[in-house]
């Protein structure tokens, strides 16, 4: 029997059961409804929280539209979310001449799920800056391309560092240099001490090294006594002994002598022993040699160490530490000395011995390499960390590091991620329950028609 020969009450009856199914569908969307409102709720809570992270979050769609743009990309971009939403992120903030690179980016991106490195980045007001970015493809749960997440670092600070470091450090070498010239020149000081008759000889420029003319300084054991400093006396004298007593062929040693105007003079002396027939030391002859420039490279340097907010070592070939700053030693829970004894694949979680070296070799022929690893803290937990390393002429090689914890960042992208797939599920299954009342509500229009009643749902199509 079809539609047209039904009798009222089957219409009805029709209608009621019709009616029953709309009001169940009805539930369960207003149930999914509920859930879509909490999760979107948590989300903008994820969201708030991106709002106080120090890096630049922002998510694109997969036409490269900008699709969020959190606080801290405000202010370091200068651009305002409002501004922002529906742009392409290349035509935004590249500058021109690093378009097409981006691209090919994104397209690696697309490709491999994944692509992070340095770049200039353009701001509001026309200007770059360097950053460090992580990009990472967002899929949905039935692994179509959605978007990309990236993450920006403002890096200028750093990258002002990393060259005042490495500046010290080549005022350090050149200083040390200069002191090779300065020897082979014979600009140094000179004194031969008689110690036979307690009689030194100094050269004129042992004495122009403190700011006296020759004539101005006698030759004689008390001048010495009178310009060091008094703090340096015993520690120099018991060295003068050993020497003396055959207990140390010679002697190097640092301290301060009074310049004529008054300022320390920091002095590195060399000293030798000469000895008589029957054993005894009758001569001592050495060189002064003034190191205050170098000193002073020496302390700016470790003041940069000390005062570095990322963690920082010098590695040798071998892959051994030769210098940490604090900074490490807080991130790693090892002391200084205890580092000095370590290695590289001491404490690193993902790649092997063989791995370190390979890197090793890498950043020998390209000079310096950018890459995120797991470090292992010395109480055994493990932490992400973003390392930026180059090779310097230092003491036949070595690679200047510097490392920033990156686990906070880290877990934060994965959170907005693991959301932004959750949300995407709950679209997915609206979008069908929708389409499923839509229909039922025509049929119930339908029998109301039938009926000569009036349509009591709006449908979509």
């Amino acid at each position: 029997m079809n539609s047209t020969n039904k009798t009222e009450d089957e219409l009805l009856k029709e209608l009621k059961e019709l009616q029953q199914k709309y009001d169940s569908l009805k539930e369960i969307s207003d149930k999914d409804f509920t859930e879509r409102k909490r999760v979107e709720k948590e989300l903008t809570f994820q969201a708030s929280m991106l709002d106080q992270v120090h890096n630049g979050v922002i998510a694109l769609d997969k036409d490269n539209k900008i699709t969020f743009w959190n606080k801290f990309a405000e202010e370091l971009y200068q651009w305002k979310k409002e501004e922002t939403l529906g742009k392409n992120i290349v035509e935004l903030l590249s500058p021109e001449e690093m378009k097409s690179d981006v691209y090919k980016n994104i397209k690696t991106i697309r490709k491999e799920g994944h692509w992070e490195g340095e770049f200039n980045v353009k701001r509001k007001d026309g200007s770059t800056i360097p950053a460090f970015i992580i990009n990472t493809i967002l899929r949905s749960l039935d692994g179509k391309d959605i978007g990309i997440l990236g993450v920006s670092t403002d890096i200028t600070e750093r990258k002002k560092a990393e060259q005042e470091l490495i500046k010290s450090k080549e005022q350090a070498l050149e200083s040390e240099e200069r002191f090779d010239l300065a020897m082979k020149a014979t600009k140094d000081g000179l004194y031969d001490w008689n110690l036979t008759n307690n009689e030194i000889n100094y050269s004129p420029s042992w004495k122009h090294m403190l700011g006296y003319e020759n004539d101005e300084l006698s030759n004689d054991l008390s001048t010495w006594e009178k310009l060091i400093n008094p703090q340096d006396v015993k520690r120099v004298s018991l060295l003068n002994k050993k020497v003396m007593d055959k207990q140390l062929s010679n002697v190097e040693i640092e301290f301060k002598m009074k310049h004529k105007d008054g300022h320390w003079v920091d002095i590195l002396s060399r000293a030798e022993a000469f000895y008589n027939d029957v054993g005894e030391a009758n001569r001592i002859v050495g060189t002064h040699i003034d190191i205050t420039e170098r000193k002073l490279a020496e302390e700016k340097h470790r003041t940069i160490l000390e005062t570095a907010i990322n963690g920082f070592w010098v590695v040798n070939m071998q892959g051994e530490f030769v210098e940490v700053n604090d900074a490490y030693c807080h991130m790693s829970g090892y002391s200084i000395d205890e580092l000095l004894t370590m290695s590289i694949s001491d404490i690193e979680c993902i790649e092997s011995p063989t791995d370190i070296n390979n890197r090793i070799n890498d950043i020998l022929k390209n000079g310096s390499d950018h890459f995120e690893t797991k470090h292992r803290r010395k109480g055994g937990s493990v932490y992400d960390v973003e390392i930026n390393i180059q090779y310097k002429q230092f003491d036949e090689g070595q690679f200047v590091c510097f490392i920033n914890d990156i686990t906070e960042r880290k877990q934060a992208e994965e959170k907005l991620k693991a959301k932004i797939g959750q949300l995407e599920m709950m679209n997915d299954i609206m979008v069908d329950r929708e389409l499923n009342l839509n229909e039922t509500r025509k049929e119930v229009n339908k029998l109301l028609a039938k009926l000569g009643e009036d349509e009591k749902y709006k449908t979509i199509g």
